[in-house]
């Protein structure tokens, strides 16, 4: 038993000593001071790649096969050489101090552009391609510009206020009258005001708000500079004509374009800024002639030619072009046959053909329907142009006979009525049908006007140009007569231009007479004298103007009255 306690005593005898010495040393060591907050230190900067960053990859890629191997290394190359490709600068192909009627003079427009090229870029490119591939002088040919027109949109586009007019007073009353409600309403912030026709046609465009029936749209083209495009596309090559000015090439390429095929529709390609007589003799245009052997100053799709030309009414209002192109184009053929191979209209400045291939011919050369601005829809009458006059005597006299059949089967319930047609029997037992007809609407055919009232709006002359003032009257006591010839006060004509005289002084009289019809200028002018003399004629001039009746043939009219 002693035993056994001296063995318990030396057992706790070290436990007792440890916590002795536990005590010991925490009673003295110091208290523990409070730690400062530390500074925020920058973030470190991104370590740089070693040099040897490929070399690296390369290495750590020994573990594949050799063509994953081959993979992998073309793709680190091509990622490190994208990374090190500058940018390539687009070239400049206009001048920078080129004025609005510069850049006009090289715009084309071009019309029938189907509503793809709108919608999809693809579609876009091919036209441009195509523009710049119909022209005589490819290599001085680029697009610079394509703007599209004519859009119908799917909701309404219009304002109750035209946009380039200014408000009147009564609409300023009321836009003080919505802000000072908005105000009484506590409302902060007014109500921002309605869109304009602008603002809704460009939010559209935009969203591509497009009418589901839309089928076509109006486009216009900007050419770049041919001097430009020339020096970018053959810095070293063979010497440009320096007669090839940006309008020159616009004339030309106008009618190169105009009645091509693109997409399955006829383009309408003219010029926005027609030439002046006196450019077009100094480029040498005047001398220049087409396949077909009409004059170039005479061609233009826009030009209005009476004598080969129809009206076409009662169209359903979306008739497209080509629907009617279609159906007097099978009209013509079945009366005169199908039309002979024409050559390619694209003609240089020396009068050659750019191209010698031939393709078939047609006997329409154009179709106009005429929209309405808002909503792109026909007015429901249209122009079709034919390549001669023969084929203008063959419809007018088709629609003439049908007429005069339908009439000769009518019967009138009474005097002056006209009951609708109704199917006739032919002699052989055949019915009569409608042969100018289109969407089961008979077509009313007639031959064109002088003029139309759209090509009388065209040829006016705009608002700010210079027009001779009107000449005071004077008594004819006081009146003095000039002679044609004479020179004025100042010493020189009024209205002449020296450097158009000296150009045209070096033409033939044909040729003069050939430029004076296909001046826009001049046409207007005599269109404006001859409405003066119209509007004179009925007027009259001072006690001509009103016509009070004599006092007998007064008394005369009353005694027949009592009578």
């Amino acid at each position: 038993m002693a035993e056994q306690g001296a063995e318990a005593r030396s057992a706790t005898e070290p436990s007792a000593s440890f916590d002795t010495e536990l005590d010991a040393m925490f009673a003295a060591a110091p208290p523990p001071a409070p730690r400062a907050p530390a500074p925020h230190a920058p973030p470190a900067p991104p370590a740089e790649a070693p040099a040897d960053a490929p070399a690296a990859d390369e290495a750590d890629l020994s573990g594949l096969s050799d063509d994953e191997y081959a993979e992998e290394a073309a793709a680190v190359r091509d990622i490190l050489a994208s990374k090190d490709k500058p940018r390539k600068n687009k070239p400049v192909l206009e001048q920078a101090d080129d004025s609005d009627l510069d850049r006009n003079k090289r715009t084309l427009f071009v019309g029938n552009v189907p509503v793809a090229a709108l919608t999809t870029r693809a579609v876009r490119k091919q036209l441009q391609r195509h523009i710049e591939a119909a022209s005589p002088y490819p290599d001085c040919t680029q697009v610079v510009s394509l703007r599209f027109r004519s859009v119908s949109f799917s909701v309404p586009t219009s304002s109750a206020v035209p946009s380039d007019e200014t408000p009147g007073p009564s609409n300023k009353r009321r836009e003080r009258a919505r802000l000072f409600r908005a105000r009484q309403a506590g409302n902060e912030a007014p109500p921002p005001p309605p869109l304009t026709a602008q603002q809704k046609r460009k939010i559209a465009y935009i969203r591509q708000d497009l009418n589901e029936r839309a089928e076509s749209v109006h486009a216009y083209v900007r050419l770049g500079d041919p001097a430009l495009v020339h020096a970018h596309r053959r810095p070293g090559g063979e010497a440009r004509d320096e007669r090839l000015s940006g309008p020159v090439l616009a004339a030309l390429l106008a009618r190169a374009l105009d009645n091509t095929v693109f997409e399955g529709r006829h383009l309408r390609a003219d010029t926005v800024q027609p030439l002046e007589p006196h450019e077009m003799v100094s480029a040498g245009l005047d001398r220049v002639q087409l396949p077909d052997g009409t004059p170039l100053s005479h061609r233009s799709a826009s030009a209005v030619d009476p004598k080969r030309t129809i009206f076409v009414g009662n169209l359903d209002f979306e008739a497209q072009e080509e629907e009617v192109r279609a159906l007097f184009e099978k009209l013509v053929r079945e009366e005169r046959g199908e039309p002979p191979l024409v050559p390619s209209q694209a003609v240089r400045l020396d009068g050659t053909p750019a191209s010698d291939a031939m393709r078939p011919g047609e006997w329409v050369e154009s179709v106009r329907i005429v929209r309405d601005k808002a909503t792109q829809l026909g007015k429901g009458f249209a122009y079709v142009k034919f390549v001669d006059s023969l084929c203008v005597d063959e419809m007018v006299a088709l629609h003439e006979a049908e007429e005069a059949f339908v009439a000769a089967g009518r019967h009138a319930s009474r005097p002056g009525s006209q009951p609708a047609a109704r199917p006739i029997q032919l002699a052989d037992g055949q019915e009569f049908r409608r042969r100018v007809k289109l969407r089961k609407r008979a077509l009313r055919v007639s031959r064109c006007k002088a003029m139309t009232g759209d090509e009388s709006r065209k040829r006016a002359l705009p608002a700010d140009a210079p027009r001779t003032p009107p000449k005071r009257r004077l008594p004819e006591s006081l009146a003095r007569a000039r002679a044609s010839g004479a020179p004025t006060p100042q010493g020189s004509s009024p209205g002449v231009r020296p450097d158009v005289g000296a150009d045209l002084a070096k033409l033939s009289k044909e040729q003069r007479t050939a430029l004076k019809k296909s001046d826009p200028a001049r046409l207007a002018r005599r269109l404006q004298k001859k409405q003066a003399k119209k509007v004179a004629a009925k007027v009259g001039q001072g006690r001509e103007r009103v016509k009070l009746p004599q006092r007998s043939a007064a008394k005369k009219i009353a005694r027949a009255k009592r009578a």
